[in-house]
């Protein structure tokens, strides 16, 4: 949790301060988002590179198996060519960050 310093202040400074700081997390999280923007416009310099069950396990250090149960209970985005299961470094990537835990301590 921050924490919050209060200073001793007339009505008008006091609203004026609120105000600049509601902006400037405005301009943060709008900077944020541009940048987002920007990298999903710049092409991707190498074409998308697609492994097999065997190679997405081995870099996500996990059995075949426990690959097998992600994928079917949805927790990891796939494409299906023909026969075979092919996953995007991108899928792996998208796994591996919504699967991050954060310890918070109670």
């Amino acid at each position: 949790m921050q924490k919050r310093y209060y200073i001793e202040t007339d009505k008008q400074t006091s609203y004026l301060v609120e105000t600049l700081l509601a902006k400037m997390n405005e301009q943060e999280q709008n900077i944020k988002l541009l940048q987002e923007l920007v990298r999903m416009l710049i092409p991707s310099q190498e074409p998308e590179r697609f492994y097999g069950r065997e190679k997405t396990a081995e870099i996500l250090d996990i059995s075949v198996e426990q690959l097998d149960i992600l994928r079917k209970n949805g927790k990891i985005g796939f494409r299906k060519i023909e026969r075979s299961i092919k996953y995007s470094k991108k899928d792996i990537q998208e796994f591996q960050e919504n699967s991050k835990v954060r310890y918070e301590p109670e």
